[in-house]
């Protein structure tokens, strides 16, 4: 019976006990023999193959040569084969293939998928065209850069955790040579030059678009945290605190120890945080996506910078229209007011925004004013809308706009819903008597102060102290249930145009959570304002390539990072010869190749790397 053999080898190492060293096992294809001696009959391993140390093959690599060994035998041999048939094949193979031995095993699969991206959103012309003006660099940019986005597909580390996944676990023959500091360098470079290559990426974003999409820009900010007790305000403080010590010997030391480094300017700071950690400093990234989710431009910001602020830098920022393309700004309302519309109406661009329908005076009249049923949606049975045109002379920014309320029916039955357990509550508390010398009891006072239940109770005319519910307000909550507002000027849209422009935004939503959690934008751990904005830069990239294979493949990165983690590459030494083989593949991820257009790369092939045969070819701009 063949069977899997494992010798243990202990490394010479001095002393007793645990400070001997310890072994490392190896692996072989052996069959048991029995044989006549003087003495009697005993039971001799015959080994068939070497496979080399037990820690490079993997489960899938071992299931390979099991399958592949089985069909051999079963061909040569038939079913039952004599000892003597065993020692001749045993010698054959011995012969034919000397010391065959597994050098390592490197993951092969997210590679094939990630170079599809790379070269169809132009980030590798665009980083080879910088290493064309800078020839005296020491080292690839476009491979070091592709190294660490490809790490952030496959399993996201620090920088210095990804040296040494490169060098250990990834499929990089480029590498050798390759150490920490040219990734921290790479960083810096993409820090410094980005602006150049945005606008290169760009162009070939713009190439992936229609005409429709490519002039709407989709506008949202998120946060990124970091694991530090201090802001970089804090720090700046405590630096000044120990430079008075030091001047002046009276003074205490300060209880923290010297910052090592910090910004020049407040960068890292505490504001109001989406992840959930208002104890951490943080800064803002804003993105600015097309339909679809791809991110065109972003910037980074201070993490106490409000998104109205940031609109207005970006106004400015971003790429003023042309003679032929009216850009289109879409944002939800936290990111606009009235200085931010003028500014883009200024600008000359049209906008679709949201608008706040509890804080908005003119949206209360138009809705307040409505007369008629709700218009279905042709496409959404539980939508309705209403359209209210408004002349220049009547609109806030003093132009013609188009105002669309809509009502969602499923939202404004859940809302109704929650009134009315809110104003059960609110019940329970105002039926509650006060205490001696009280004018209401205390359960009264934490609904007087609820951020939820303040709305629907007010001050009672006839006893001082005391509280009602405020009918006309839950009236107003209830007519309101289920109802948002819209305005914009792009006045040839009509109402469920302009819902379907809007909900374009939740492509940027599903944008930000691919950065937060398969690609692990946060938390952040580096210090150092221009490292903080390459890791952005970074992640972005990562996620343009993770859009690009979902879009082409219909899966999750999720599940291609599942598929690809099977895909492992071999380097094999077989007497004087070496070279790299590919394992088995699995059909669904064949299907995913071809769906992206290439092929997969020869079983066997020499150290030398030749990307896979593909049939790639470049995409010309899409019209509408």
């Amino acid at each position: 019976m063949v069977y899997v053999r494992r010798d243990t080898k202990k490394a010479p190492s001095k002393g007793t006990g645990k400070a001997r060293g310890k072994g490392k096992t190896y692996l072989s294809i052996a069959h048991n023999v029995r044989e006549e001696t003087e003495t009697g009959s005993r039971t001799k391993p015959v080994v068939l193959v070497n496979l080399g140390p037990e820690e490079a093959i993997s489960g899938e690599m071992a299931a390979s040569f099991a399958r592949a060994f089985d069909r051999y035998a079963a061909k040569r041999l038939g079913q039952n084969p004599p000892a003597q048939k065993i020692e001749a094949l045993a010698a054959e193979t011995r012969a034919a293939s000397p010391a065959f031995r597994i050098l390592a095993s490197k993951d092969l699969g997210m590679r094939l998928l990630a170079s599809v991206p790379w070269r169809m959103l132009g980030i590798e012309d665009a980083l080879k065209a910088y290493e064309k003006k800078h020839s005296r660099l020491e080292f690839p940019l476009e491979r070091v850069v592709f190294a660490m986005v490809l790490n952030r597909l496959v399993d996201p580390k620090s920088k210095l955790a990804c040296n040494d996944w490169i060098a250990e676990r990834a499929f990089m023959p480029e590498a050798k040579g390759w150490q920490v500091q040219h990734l921290y360098r790479a960083l810096d470079i993409l820090h410094d030059e980005w602006e150049k290559l945005e606008e290169l990426l760009a162009s070939h974003l713009d190439a992936l678009l229609t005409d429709e999409a490519r002039r709407r820009l989709l506008v949202d900010t998120t946060s990124l945290y970091f694991e530090a007790q201090m802001t970089d305000r804090e720090i700046e403080l405590l630096n000044e605190k120990w430079d008075d010590f030091e001047t002046d010997g009276t003074l205490r030391a300060p209880r923290r120890p010297r910052p090592e480094q910090w910004n020049e300017t407040e960068f890292r700071m505490r504001g109001h945080n989406k992840d959930g950690h208002p104890e951490c400093p943080q800064v803002k990234v804003a993105l600015v996506c097309a339909p679809g989710g791809f991110v065109l431009q972003h910037r980074v910001f201070a993490g106490n910078k409000s998104d109205s602020t940031i609109t207005k830098e970006l106004v400015g920022m971003l790429a003023k229209p042309d003679d032929d393309r009216t850009l289109v700004w879409v944002s939800d309302a936290g990111m606009v007011g009235p200085d931010q519309i003028k500014l883009i109406d200024d600008a000359n661009w049209t906008r679709l925004t949201a608008e706040p329908l509890r804080k908005s005076a003119k949206a209360q009249a138009l809705f307040k004013a409505l007369s008629g049923s709700f218009r279905k949606d042709p496409e959404r049975e539980y939508m309705s809308y209403k359209v209210v045109d408004v002349p220049a002379a009547e609109s806030p920014s003093g132009k013609a706009e188009r105002w669309v309320f809509t009502r969602n029916e499923r939202e404004r039955e859940r809302q109704l819903e929650t009134i009315e357990r809110h104003l059960d509550e609110v019940a329970e508390s105002l039926s509650r008597k006060p205490k001696a010398n009280q004018a209401h009891a205390k359960a009264v006072c934490a609904v007087a102060s609820h951020v939820s239940h303040k709305k629907y109770i007010k001050p009672s005319d006839k006893v001082i102290g005391a509280y009602v519910f405020d009918q006309a307000a839950i009236a107003w909550e209830r007519r309101i249930a289920g109802v948002r507002c819209y305005r914009t000027t792009q006045l040839d849209l009509d109402g469920p145009a302009i819902m379907r422009a809007y909900t374009e935004l939740q492509d940027v939503e599903a944008m930000n959570k691919t950065l937060k959690h398969p690609l692990r934008l946060r938390p952040c751990y580096h210090r150092v304002d221009r490292r903080i904005r390459a890791h952005v830069m970074l992640t972005i990239l990562a996620a343009n390539c993770a859009l690009y294979l979902e879009q082409k493949t219909g899966l999750t990165i999720e599940k291609l990072r599942a598929m690809a983690a099977n895909v492992h590459a071999h380097e094999v030494e077989q007497g004087s010869k070496r070279y790299w083989q590919r394992g088995e593949v699995d059909s669904e991820y064949e299907q995913a190749l071809e769906a992206l257009g290439i092929k997969l790369p020869p079983v066997v092939w020499s150290e030398a790397w030749i990307e896979p045969a593909s049939k790639l070819k470049k995409v010309k701009r899409r019209a509408s």
